[in-house]
């Protein structure tokens, strides 16, 4: 939405009152550029607020938002949900985790060198160990999503 302070040109409602802001009077102008999902067609809304209400002086602009963020409180969502776990099972996660990591990596080598009879038995013997990671995995609260 662009929004923008201006002196208004001709006499046009509030969007937020209702009431006249008349010529040359100060007014707040809003554009909002919307589209339709179902066949992409754009048009745009305009508003117009007072910047200073001639009765009270009373910016409508301003009470509107301050009304809407009192209606929509800002909660914070960045990251993912931490698990609330103590500090010993955490750790033991860790080691896990970075145990997994190693055998990842020598299986990518293992099957980008290409396979040979004798690292078929190596590469089964590292997928052995993963699925046991595994299992230990969900006893120390739960496996993560990119494992499975």
């Amino acid at each position: 939405m662009d929004v923008w302070l201006t002196k208004c040109k001709k006499t046009v409602s509030c969007s937020y009152c209702l009431e006249d802001i008349t010529t040359t009077e100060p007014m707040v102008a809003g554009k909002l550029w919307l589209r339709q999902s179902n066949d992409g067609n754009r048009f745009t809304k305009q508003f117009r607020w007072h910047a200073k209400r001639t009765r009270d002086g009373q910016c409508c602009w301003l009470v509107e938002g301050l009304e809407y963020l009192s209606a929509h409180p800002a909660i914070e969502h960045r990251g993912r949900k931490r698990l609330v776990l103590p500090a010993e099972i955490k750790e033991r996660r860790l080691f896990i985790l970075r145990q997994r990591a190693r055998l990842v990596q020598k299986l990518k080598l293992l099957v980008l060198d290409g396979v040979v009879n004798s690292d078929l038995s190596r590469i089964m013997a590292l997928g052995e160990k993963l699925e046991s990671l595994r299992a230990n995995m969900v006893l120390l609260g739960g496996v993560p999503k990119s494992w499975e």
